[in-house]
């Protein structure tokens, strides 16, 4: 009686759901008789119908439960989804009645011609005839088995994906009228035999309309069970050999039946069938085969304009799409950067630059007008020609998501890197610099970096001025309306420092857009073209969706298109085939910022992720990056501050050339007034260096460069030559004659040469300038700057600049970057070395060991050389200041003292005038062969003289044997 009840249930069901059911009226009072009759009818009705799911693939139903999204435009309004019949299934008993259709305006299918297949060019094809019936018979016939069972192409799939790969190479992503339907297919053979002659078939339905995003979806990943009984063509596969790839392709003629037959414009699902047959052998040894059908499904769209169809037009949906336009090829030019470092020479914005953009990169932005760029100002600067322009970004493309989840200013400006040089104003300014226009302006946007954006990086990004900023990403954005309709991504968040305005991309076709796919188990997606048929059929599905609601898309491409060749040219496809898509429109960033905000207040607020979502690994890389930057850093500030020489450095003093006993006066006093912190540095060394006098004689190098500086100007003034004289004659007198920095030390008792030479910069001198006419580059060390600080302040602004870009959201130019700012600090500090000297031998008690400084920079500097010998027995001293020329060598020497004839190793060091070790350590081998000292050896002459004289004394007057 159950059994009888759920039968009649099942009956009334399948009489209003079903298309197989034949129509009736089930609402009409019945007789008890009448009714145990249509119970019975009903059972053997129900039998049949469930004999029709189960062996007719041309029913099935395709309803999504739960899904609670509003049909689209020109859907079926109500009750559950149902695809259309196969119109050539020939004498199908349970096509009892006319076809219920998918949408209202849909016609009968088997009133329709079935699709014919076309010769395609240099390709062998078959040619189904002209019936509908024929057609679909011809269809299931090739598929092997029947390509419209989808749980058989699922149960085949799994292992026709072992052997071969399915590849979209190209497609018709938008069919009009007259543009006809061309595929081409890459298939790869990845089993470990070769693979047999087999079948592409390419089918689609004519008469479908998805309903839903998730329809979408799940036709995309296979898990549909949508049919396509409509074959646009077919064509053979030859054989393929293990490991190698073939490429077929069908082209389908405008009057194509199963393109003509298209009643209403939209995404249309699309299968790509390619099946073979196997022989394998059932028992080892045995002759008996069996055939082994492999069918491997690729699911794809087309999407079918207006174009020649009878239907209303709707406005189209703006979309708005975006480019940021940076490079991953920032680097230093080493030639550029020795030269610099060396002489002084070139422009240090040069030495940091990166390749000029690319030819598709140029063309992507040349051709399409409508292309929203979003220009890095540094990169403006660095190219001959800044491009087309809508919006600038933070210079460098700085993460500012890192930086906010790092949270730690101090170790960026240890760095090098402060909250100045990535904000607003700085960016403006570069790009001004970049056209050349003091006036010009662009509208600044904060780009993301590696992660997204959170209530404190946008707080972060509002305080440096950037009021509004864009999310590419918006994975895990959230507002409560997952299966609403598509709508404008703007969002009004509110910050302690300010309103912030976040533009969010659309998700699916942005990713698209990105190279990605929309999901890692779709099939279709895995190349260009096939992620192209998806945009464009989720870009009409979305204005189907809601055809006159107004909304503006924002759909963002990524910074890895304009880095690679391949990215910007599928860019530059995909925006032609945006621009031909007349449900389409492009529009610019000013009508998007005006748009009506999507959402503002605590509801935007809790839409904002509260994890910038970057992952542990990446922080530490970023922490590692920001070490080798302060060390950097801090080596360069450490060269400055302590190795430069004081005459080089900057300082207020500020002399011109007097010609009168009173200017001259004047200009002394000011240099006396305003070199005290100097005197002081070099009074400190001064009084190092004596003590080193004491021990050696040698010349206290910083003394010596602190008194040539105090003279500073070249006025006429008795008491300033004086002073002068004075303050270098003790150093002076004790420098080694071989050292080049007695000449330039003792410059003030001839009335300061250099400034009667006129070589006056701002009261400094550049003590290289005497050996520039020996070096023959006299000229060219007269157009350089005398001040140091110029220089120094060059090399920290290469710094600068190569911890900005370090800091983005790229991995690889971080580590190319950084490694290059430590090379940098490591060229400036290998610049000063010791030469390397032989071994000394030493044949008494006291001796000089010799030691040469060299100097690659274009600037003087003083620094201290520290001597540590491992023998007790022979020690040298222990430290000497000494001062080398700019790009010259210095000499200066150590006392040795020995107690006993042996050998030691004597270690030199460079050190800062601090006493830190900054270079490499040499090695100076020391052999003693000690004689007799002094004193002994005339003790033992007194002695000898002394026994000699008693000898001759005894000699003479001891008395002698008779027999002498």
């Amino acid at each position: 009686m159950a059994l009888r009840q759920e039968t009649e249930q099942a009956g009334r069901r399948l009489k209003h759901s079903h298309p197989c059911a034949p129509d009736g009226n089930t609402h009409e009072q019945q007789s008890p008789i009448s009714t145990r009759i249509s119970a019975i009818v009903s059972s053997v009705v129900a039998l049949l119908c469930a004999s029709a799911l189960a062996l007719t693939p041309a029913c099935a139903i395709a309803a999504e439960p739960g899904e609670t999204n509003p049909p689209a435009s020109g859907t079926n309004p109500g009750g559950p989804l149902v695809t259309p019949v196969n119109p050539s299934t020939p004498n199908d008993p349970s096509q009892t009645g006319p076809a219920s259709s998918a949408t209202p305006t849909q016609p009968d299918p088997s009133q329709q011609s079935g699709a014919s297949k076309t010769q395609s060019p240099n390709l062998q094809t078959t040619t189904a005839p002209g019936s509908s019936d024929n057609s679909s018979s011809s269809l299931m016939r090739s598929a092997q088995p029947s390509a419209n069972t989808s749980s058989q192409s699922d149960s085949n799939a799994g292992s026709a994906e072992k052997d071969a790969e399915v590849t979209i190479t190209a497609s018709t992503p938008v069919v009009t009228s007259n543009s006809g339907y061309h595929l081409n297919v890459a298939i790869k053979n990845a089993s470990n035999d070769a693979l047999p002659a087999g079948t592409l078939t390419v089918a689609v339905n004519d008469y479908y309309t998805f309903v839903s995003r998730s329809d979408l979806q799940q036709w995309a990943q296979g898990n549909s069970r949508i049919q396509v009984p409509n074959q646009i063509g077919e064509v053979n596969v030859p054989p393929i050999a293990k490991g190698e790839k073939t490429s077929v392709a069908i082209d389908a003629n405008p009057d194509q039946p199963s393109l003509k037959n298209m009643l209403s414009w939209g995404p249309k699902p699309v299968r790509v069938d390619y099946s073979f047959v196997r022989d394998s052998s059932e028992n080892a040894g045995t002759s008996s085969k069996s055939q082994g059908n492999y069918l491997n499904s690729t699911h794809t769209f087309l999407t079918r304009s207006s174009d020649g169809l009878n239907t209303a037009n709707t406005p189209p949906m703006d979309v708005t799409v975006v480019m940021p336009l940076t490079s991953d090829g920032w680097q230093v030019d080493a030639q550029k950067l020795t030269q610099f470092m060396t002489a002084g020479e070139g422009d240090t914005t040069k030495i940091v630059n990166t390749h000029r953009l690319s030819q598709p990169v140029e063309q992507l932005i040349n051709k399409h007008p409508g292309l929203q760029v979003i220009t890095d100002p540094t990169l403006a600067q660095s190219l001959p020609v800044p491009p087309k322009t809508s919006g600038i970004m933070q210079p460098g493309d700085f993460d500012i998501t890192a930086y906010s989840a790092i949270n730690d200013g101090t170790a960026y400006e240890k760095a090098g890197i402060t909250a100045k040089d990535w904000n607003t104003e700085t960016g403006l300014k570069e790009y001004r610099d970049a056209l050349g226009d003091g006036n010009a302006n662009a509208q600044a946007y904060a780009w993301p970096g590696r992660g997204q954006w959170t209530m404190s990086s946008l707080e972060t990004a509002r305080a440096q001025g950037y009021s509004t900023v864009i999310a590419p990403d918006t994975t895990n954005m959230e507002d409560g309306t997952t299966n609403s309709t598509t709508r404008t991504g703007k969002y009004i968040i509110h910050t302690s420092a300010g309103d912030v305005t976040v533009l969010t991309a659309q998700d699916e076709l942005s990713r698209l857009a990105q190279g990605k796919p929309t999901d890692k188990t779709v099939d279709g997606e895995s190349s260009p073209a096939g992620r192209l048929a998806r945009f464009m059929a989720q870009s009409a599905f979305y204005q189907m969706e809601s055809p006159y609601a107004t909304r503006n898309l924002l759909i963002c491409f990524d910074t890895a298109t304009t880095n690679s060749e391949s990215n910007a040219q599928d860019a530059d496809t995909l925006m032609q085939t945006v621009e031909q898509a007349p449900w389409l429109k492009l529009s610019n960033m000013g009508e998007l910022g005006q748009a009506d905000a999507y959402l503002s207040g605590e509801k935007a607020a809790d839409a904002v992720p509260g994890s910038p979502n970057i992952h542990a690994s990446a922080l530490q890389n970023i922490r590692r990056t920001l070490a080798t930057l302060t060390a950097s850093k801090n080596d360069i500030d450490r060269f400055n501050n302590s190795i430069l020489d004081e005459s080089s450095s900057d300082s207020p003093a500020s002399g011109n050339s007097g010609t009168s006993g009173t200017s001259g006066s004047t200009s002394s006093s000011n240099n006396s007034n305003n070199s005290g912190t100097s005197k002081t540095q070099g009074g400190q060394n001064s009084s190092s260096g004596a003590k080193t006098d004491e021990k050696s004689g040698t010349a206290a190098g910083s003394g010596s460069g602190s008194g040539s500086n105090a003279t500073g100007t070249s006025g006429q003034s008795t008491n300033s030559s004086k002073t002068s004289s004075s303050k270098n004659s003790n150093n002076s007198a004790n420098t080694p004659p071989s050292s080049p920095s007695n000449a330039n030390g003792s410059n003030g008792a001839n009335g300061n040469s250099n400034n009667a030479n006129g070589n006056v910069n701002g009261g400094k001198t550049d003590t290289g300038d005497a050996q520039a006419l020996a070096r023959q580059d006299a000229d060219a060390t007269a157009k350089r700057s005398k001040n140091g600080c110029d220089w120094i302040a060059a090399i920290s602004s290469m710094q600068n600049t190569l911890a900005l870009h370090a800091l983005s959201d790229n991995d690889a130019m971080a580590k190319r970057m950084s490694a290059s700012a430590q090379n940098l600090a490591a060229q400036l500090m290998n610049g000063i070395k010791i030469t390397p000297s032989e071994s000394i031998t030493v044949l008494s008690e006291s001796a000089k060991m010799p030691v040469t400084v060299s100097n690659n920079h274009p600037y003087p500097v003083t620094v201290k050389i520290s001597s540590l010998s491992d023998s007790m027995e022979i020690v040298t001293t222990r430290f000497v200041t000494l001062s080398i020329p700019a790009r010259s060598e210095a000499q200066t020497t150590f006392n040795v003292r020995v107690s006993t004839s042996g050998t030691a190793t004597a270690h030199l060091t460079l050190t800062d005038r601090r006493g830190d070790a900054f270079s490499a350590p040499q090695s100076t081998r020391i052999t003693s062969t000690l004689r007799l000292s002094d004193k002994s050896g005339i003790i033992f002459i007194a002695v000898a003289l002394v026994l000699g004289v008693i000898g001759l004394w005894r000699q003479f007057n001891r008395k002698k044997d008779p027999d002498e």
